[in-house]
């Protein structure tokens, strides 16, 4: 029985120890998908002006 509430904790605490790396993923992938559809927004926008000119 120790052994399993031993076990559990590991898990925990692992979970815990890896919650930052998720954040900072998490992040980096807000910032490209931002990038993404700023870059989007341009082409779009060029197409448009070349569409009216």
């Amino acid at each position: 029985m120790m052994w399993i509430g031993l076990i559990l904790l590991l898990v925990i605490a692992y979970g815990i120890y890896q919650m930052p790396e998720k954040k900072r993923l998490a992040e980096e992938q807000k910032v490209l998908l931002k990038q993404q559809n700023i870059e989007e927004a341009k082409a779009t926008k060029e197409r448009d002006e070349k569409r009216k000119s």
